[in-house]
């Protein structure tokens, strides 16, 4: 029978069975919770996004990396394959961490519980 289990955004095991964080090995928790908490974070941008409470200077910020991605010159550059994404990444990482962080955080809270409500849609068994 297959139960939906993982971790939720905040890192707290979630499940049908009474399993803590404490009984898996570390590696075992950063291999379940990582995916989930990108694409959590992932939708929790596109919620915010799209949200009209969210004022329009901040939804500026994700936009502002994605065009340093796409169209500025880096300091890196990405002919260093590995080293020339990690400014990328860095830009990317850092807008959305912005975004998140100066949206008003009534709602992101607000996002954040409908999105943990819905199942994930990861099933082990």
């Amino acid at each position: 029978t297959a139960i939906t289990v993982g971790y939720n955004y905040y890192g707290n095991w979630t499940g049908n069975e009474t399993q803590s964080n404490g009984d898996l090995p570390l590696w075992q928790r950063i291999a379940v919770s990582t995916p989930n908490q990108v694409l959590l974070t992932i939708r929790l941008i596109w919620r915010l996004f799209r949200d009209r409470r969210v004022p329009w200077t901040v939804k500026l910020l994700p936009l502002f990396a994605i065009v340093y991605i796409l169209l500025l010159p880096d300091f890196i550059p990405d002919l260093l394959l590995g080293f020339g994404q990690i400014d990328d990444l860095t830009f990317l990482l850092l807008g959305m961490k912005f975004f998140v962080d100066l949206a008003p955080q009534e709602v992101v809270e607000e996002h954040r519980r409908a999105l943990l409500a819905k199942p994930s849609g990861i099933k082990g068994g």
